[in-house]
């Protein structure tokens, strides 16, 4: 009976540390250095990746000055948010945005750079009693 309860043990350890694995991996929008995304401004190439989602990107045609490697890249407050909506077939999440960033390197004062912040996922929302979601119109 030992033996069943060990090998019990042993394999719900593994369904979670399998799970949460996958569950880690999982990220559909993830950006490297280098990568070139396109914008409503053009190519812009990721120049840096931060660890909580967000990255920095600046212009293709932005001409770097190799006096400054402009590491110090600073958020002038300037702001405005990129909505996404999901297909209607998704059942969790209606729509995700993020907020983009204007930005200035620290040190030179260059402008032309760009800070994307991550995806904010938001879940559908429903009335009390009701089926359909008041965002977006999804019928459970």
């Amino acid at each position: 009976m030992k033996k069943v309860y060990k090998i019990l043990g042993l394999i719900c350890c593994f369904t979670f540390l399998f799970s949460t694995t996958v569950f880690a991996n999982n990220c559909e929008d993830s950006v490297e250095i280098n990568d070139i995304i396109k914008t409503e401004k053009g190519e812009e190439v990721v120049i840096d990746v931060l660890q909580d989602g967000s990255f920095i990107t600046t212009s293709l045609k932005l001409e770097m000055n190799s006096s400054c490697p402009h590491t110090s890249i600073m958020g002038t407050g300037v702001k405005h948010r990129e909505k996404s909506s999901y297909n209607k077939t998704n059942s969790t999440y209606c729509y995700k945005y993020r907020d983009i960033e204007e930005a200035v390197c620290a040190r030179c004062g260059k402008t032309g750079f760009t800070i994307y912040e991550a995806w904010t996922q938001v879940k559908h929302k429903y009335k009390l009693f009701g089926n359909t979601c008041t965002e977006c119109g999804y019928q459970k």
